[in-house]
């Protein structure tokens, strides 16, 4: 499997993290019982080791610092509410194991289908130096910035956040994930076309059932990554908020020395980029999977005698106007780049209240 190959080693990090779980489809059902235990023991050695560090953390920072007012409050938020994101995935996906190995199956045929049927080569581009390229400078990042960030008066236990690492090298094996299937719907979308050009009903029957086979991939990835897309949105309007609240309205920013603004504008920077370009990535693969639809509405006015075709058309046709095609976090809101407007719009509206807070706090 392409994705898989392209994937193999950012796949086993996340694996010894707990946050995957793949077993080969060769293994027994011996050998799949077994590998399941073992990733729950995994998983709920990391849930321990992430809740244990984040209960040191709340009990240094209440023990260095006793403000019971709304600017400590978010403070404390933003701390925290990056491991609670990893632990509550961290569960959710021991629960939805059969989701991943399901998802990994289909985009399996579907890569494995589609190359057999069309002549133009493999479906996933050789994009393993890309994830390898990301993954290193995802690290590099983080270390640089715990390096330069480095407080010798703060315990290095607080300072590490490993669980940002994780949610980064999650965010982007689902990056790559879902250009895998934005790449499955534009071959699926010239094939329809193709098949229909030359009237042949085998193959409009062949790209249709794909076409069915890719809309339930898209269901299996809101199954499985509903929470961390949730999650991950959250993580980015607490932390943005809270950074730009607690350092820059409250600090302000003439009282920052070079370092500090340096490190500040990296860390918005960095988070805005990583979620801001995979809500970006998931509304382009959810406008190509429409495109698909819209080959078939373009080659209705086809001129054609193959009344089966035209029947068929019609037929699939009809049944796209009841499929829901985008991403969604389990029907609530879309991801795509409109979500990235509201959460913007979400941060400058905490901010204008936790500012009134703030004054409120003062007078009284």
């Amino acid at each position: 499997m392409g994705l898989l190959r392209e994937q193999r080693v950012l796949l086993v990090v996340l694996e010894w993290c707990a946050l995957l779980h793949y077993t080969p489809p060769t293994y027994s059902a011996r050998q799949r019982t077994l590998a399941y235990r073992l990733y729950c023991l995994r998983a709920a050695t990391s849930v321990v080791c992430l809740l244990t560090m984040t209960s040191i953390r709340v009990q240094e920072i209440l023990q260095a610092v006793h403000i019971g007012s709304v600017s400590y409050t978010v403070w404390l938020t933003a701390v925290i509410v990056e491991t609670l994101v990893v632990v509550v995935v961290l569960l959710a996906n021991v629960m939805s194991v059969s989701h991943f190995e399901a998802l990994n199956g289909l985009i399996e045929r579907l890569e494995f289908s589609i190359e057999t049927r069309s002549p133009m080569g493999c479906v996933y581009p050789p994009y393993g130096l890309a994830i390898g390229s990301l993954m290193l400078l995802c690290v590099m990042y983080h270390v640089v910035l715990m390096f330069c960030g480095y407080t010798h008066s703060i315990s290095m236990l607080l300072q590490l956040q490993v669980e940002v690492v994780i949610a980064d090298l999650y965010t982007i094996q689902l990056v790559f994930l879902l250009l895998a299937v934005g790449r499955c719907a534009r071959r699926l979308g010239r094939m329809l076309h193709e098949g229909i050009v030359s009237n042949c009903v085998a193959d409009v029957c062949a790209v249709l059932r794909l076409r069915d086979d890719l809309v339930h991939a898209v269901v299996l990835i809101n199954r499985y990554y509903g929470v961390f897309f949730l999650g991950c949105c959250t993580s980015w309007a607490v932390s943005i908020t809270s950074l730009l609240y607690f350092d820059f309205v409250i600090g302000a920013v003439s009282l920052l020395d070079s370092r500090s603004l340096w490190l500040h504008s990296c860390v918005c920077v960095w988070k805005s980029a990583v979620i801001g370009g995979l809500l970006m990535v998931a509304g382009s693969v959810t406008a190509r999977v429409k495109q698909v639809t819209q080959a078939a509405e373009r080659c209705e006015s086809h001129p054609s005698n193959n009344g089966p075709l035209a029947k068929m058309i019609d037929k699939a046709l009809v049944k796209c106007q009841f499929q829901d095609i985008r991403f969604t976090v389990y029907g609530l809101f879309t991801i795509d780049n409109s979500l990235s407007y509201s959460v913007i719009c979400s941060i400058v509206t905490y901010l204008v209240i936790l500012v009134q807070f703030r004054q409120f706090e003062e007078q009284n």
